[in-house]
């Protein structure tokens, strides 16, 4: 059985009925939701977007690989609305990002494992360090919890139960 960890939100229409939505989708496809942080609305990360952002973190558990896995969150991603414009950071129905699958270290054109910027964002760290501080980032060995503390708050406008 593989574990990964999903960063999923969004900045567009009603987020918490697409992040149930998404969820929904996952368990449909094979994933077993183990953990679900509560929501974190966030200011935008790397934009000038004036729409603030809903995300949260899910510890799925799952039989497929790193690959199918991203398969099914670019096609749950399409289903609820998202359109690739080329801009990175643009608003958006929903995001779903491979935070980490298993201890791996993965690499290719349209796939990183670790998510490569995920210990910069408080929005992703954060919720990691609530539903599963001691889990290690397996390139930089510290917690999620000690990261979480290194990165800080910034940018969290407001918490609020799932």
């Amino acid at each position: 059985m593989n574990v990964a960890f999903l960063g999923m939100g969004g900045n567009l229409g009603d987020q918490r009925v697409r992040l149930n939505s998404a969820l929904a989708q996952l368990a449909a496809n094979g994933c077993t939701i183990e953990k679900v942080s509560r929501y974190y609305h966030t200011a935008p990360w790397g934009s000038t977007s004036e729409n603030n952002y809903i995300n949260i973190v899910v510890k799925i558990s799952c039989q497929m690989d790193a690959m199918a896995l991203h398969t099914i969150t670019s096609g749950i991603e399409l289903l609820e609305g998202r359109v690739r414009t080329g801009e990175r950071n643009a608003d958006r129905t929903m995001d779903i990002d491979i935070l980490c699958f298993n201890t791996d270290i993965y690499t290719s054109p349209t796939l990183e494992i670790p998510h490569p910027r995920m210990h910069l964002r408080s929005f992703v760290m954060v919720p990691l360090a609530e539903i599963d501080p001691t889990f290690r980032h397996p390139l930089l060995k510290m917690t999620f919890e000690e990261l979480s503390t290194e990165v800080g708050t910034e940018g969290i406008l407001a918490i609020t139960e799932y």
